[in-house]
């Protein structure tokens, strides 16, 4: 199974996203979906970064 941020890493590699698009579309994630901690979007931040 593919989580929805480890979808948007994906994306990102592939080319099909911006990497301000998949933060963008995390941080809405995290807006609704109180699982998403602050904690997660700096470590998906950091996984974006060493694309």
């Amino acid at each position: 199974m593919v989580w929805g941020l480890e979808m948007l890493l994906k994306l990102v590699s592939a080319g099909q996203i911006t990497n301000a698009r998949a933060m963008g579309i995390a941080e809405k994630i995290g807006s609704i979906n109180p699982e998403i901690t602050a904690k997660i979007l700096v470590e998906f931040k950091a996984k974006l970064a060493a694309q």
